[in-house]
């Protein structure tokens, strides 16, 4: 929380001397190639200071620029384009911190998803935006548990991807259901990161307390098994092996 306050005081004293119009002529070519909000375009690049613009004056009406007519900018305004996301989705899965602090600090929500139900959170765990999935947590902690329409989770999302530093972020953000399934499949954040043979990620979720000898909840397989499936030889032996330890004969599915 100290965090985002510390980047919220230096970003409000640096505030864009553009009016919004101006910033709609400086992104024109954006808004021609991505068909966006200009506030999404200003996310994507983290140019957080047209973000407060945008956000917090009067918007002259015409220019270009979205919500004119005198009023400002909806921060939890979605892309119109069909995806239904916000420009604190993109601005976290581009991994734009100062915009995602920005964006929060004017209220932009965390658990607002797009239409596959991944909320920011997801999306920063998904992309391995560090620093951005730190931000949002520490506003809502309870994000980091919503899972998307296919039933993952951002831990989920992270193990699959290989993004242990994100793991380490949710745990210290205070995530502790690393053996509930996060995926319809029965998976677990370990058997994710087993079958995909990201051992930093074992290793991070080891220390945040997982259990890596779970058994899938459906086909009864454990990361051993996943590990063995797939081929993952230096991931077997990581597991296996000293400090893991686990036992191989007990890595049979249920199938």
């Amino acid at each position: 929380v100290e965090l985002v306050e510390l980047i919220c005081r230096r970003v409000q004293l640096t505030f864009d001397s553009r009016s919004a119009s101006d910033i709609a002529s400086a992104y024109a070519e954006d808004l021609a190639v991505w068909h966006w909000p200009l506030l999404h375009c200003v996310a994507r690049v983290g140019d957080f200071r047209a973000i407060y613009t945008l956000c917090t004056t009067a918007i002259a009406a015409g220019g270009g620029a979205p919500g004119g007519g005198g009023t400002a900018v909806d921060v939890n305004m979605v892309d119109g384009a069909g995806n239904d996301v916000t420009a604190l989705y993109r601005a976290a899965s581009a991994g734009q911190r100062d915009a995602v602090a920005a964006l929060l600090d004017l209220g932009a929500d965390p658990t607002l998803c797009d239409r596959e139900g991944a909320t920011p959170v997801f999306r920063a765990a998904m992309c391995g935006r560090d620093e951005c999935l730190s931000l949002l947590l520490a506003q809502r902690l309870n994000a980091m548990r919503q899972p998307n329409r296919h039933g993952e989770t951002a831990a989920a999302a992270a193990a699959e991807n290989g993004h242990s530093g994100c793991i380490t972020v949710l745990s210290d953000g205070g995530f502790q259901d690393w053996d509930v399934p996060c995926s319809r499949a029965g998976n677990t954040a370990s058997h994710c990161a087993a079958l995909h043979g990201f051992d930093d990620c074992l290793r991070a979720l080891k220390l945040a307390g997982a259990d890596l000898a779970i058994h899938n909840s459906i086909s009864g397989a454990t990361p051993v098994f996943c590990a063995c499936a797939r081929g993952r030889e230096a991931t077997l032996q990581l597991l296996v092996g000293p400090g893991f330890e686990l036992d191989p004969d007990a890595a049979t599915s249920a199938e």
